[in-house]
Order: C-alpha cells, then sequence, then structure tokens
C-alpha cells in the first residue's frame, strides 16, 4: 500500500460508477491527495508540473486554440511531447469533470 491512498479497489471504485461522476469525491479524483503526513514523490512532482503546464498552455482558450497550442509545445521536442502527454493523462485521471474535454484535446 502506498501512503495512505487507501485500496487500489477503492480508488478504482470510484470512477467505475458510470457517467465520469468521480465517484462522489466532490469532483476532485483521488490521485494526487495527501495528508500532512504524505510526501510528494518525485513522480508525483512531475506529474503536478506537467499537468500545470498543460493548464497553462491551454488556459482561457477555445478547444481550436488549446489544439494548436499544444500542438506547437509538442513539435518543439521529445521533452515537451512527454510533458504534455503525462500532463493530459493526469488531468483525465485526477479531474473527471474535465475528462472528456482533455480526452478532445489530444492530439
Amino acid at each position: 500500500m502506498e501512503k495512505g491512498k487507501g485500496s487500489p479497489a477503492s480508488a478504482a471504485g470510484g470512477s467505475a460508477g458510470g457517467g465520469g461522476g468521480g465517484g462522489g469525491g466532490g469532483g476532485a479524483g483521488k490521485l494526487l491527495i495527501y495528508t500532512s503526513l504524505d510526501a510528494k514523490d518525485e513522480l508525483e512532482e512531475k506529474l503536478e508540473r506537467c499537468m500545470g503546464t498543460v493548464t497553462s498552455l491551454t488556459g482561457g482558450l477555445s478547444e481550436r486554440e488549446a489544439n494548436d497550442a499544444l500542438n506547437a509545445h509538442v513539435c518543439k521536442g521529445a521533452p515537451q511531447h512527454e510533458e504534455v502527454c503525462l500532463g493530459l493523462f493526469t488531468m483525465i485521471l485526477t479531474e473527471p469533470a474535465q475528462a472528456q474535454k482533455v480526452t478532445r484535446l489530444s492530439f
């Protein structure tokens, strides 16, 4: 078990309810929820950073403009491609309310 995040079955049960509601967690995914005793590891920090990059690139833009911005960023190189892919992946898992929109942004 990892850092008080509950059992894998309970984590999966939140999204298995259908309709993309996220299982009653107030709309926020349970992947990146911490208590004061939990310390973030490198992967969690990287996923949050990547999600922040995607959010900053797409914030306030139309779907088409956001797609263009992400494509332009991805074309800069392999590290940027990985950053955007991980950011989109993390957003799909942690923000069920925006999962459909994020899925449409995927290129």
